[in-house]
């Protein structure tokens, strides 16, 4: 859900909005934050084609996209990519045993 469609359903429900419960959205992340997350975008997926199981993303192209994304601190970036895709490979996995 966006920030836009909650505050939507709270105006529709006469609801005050929860500020906790607002959803964020990637302008509201930090500088380094949104580069992760557009380097991570452009990262391929990895997925078992037996078994459907997501392995996350393949990093063998990272240091290209690093340099076409102009990214001076590779490593700060590489650690907040490495957490992307970690919540991520643990949420697809999780919904794939239900």
């Amino acid at each position: 859900m966006t920030r836009d469609l909650y505050l939507d359903m709270c105006d529709q429900l006469s609801a005050e909005p929860i500020t906790s419960e607002i959803p964020i959205e990637l302008q509201d992340l930090p500088e380094e934050a949104q580069e992760a997350w557009t380097i991570y975008c452009h990262l391929t997926d990895r997925i078992d084609g037996f078994s459907g199981h997501y392995f996350g993303k393949a990093y063998d192209n990272i240091t290209s996209i690093f340099e076409l994304f102009q990214v001076n601190d590779k490593l700060p970036c590489f650690k907040i990519v490495l957490m992307f895709d970690e919540t991520e490979r643990n949420q697809i996995n999780s919904k794939k045993k239900k």
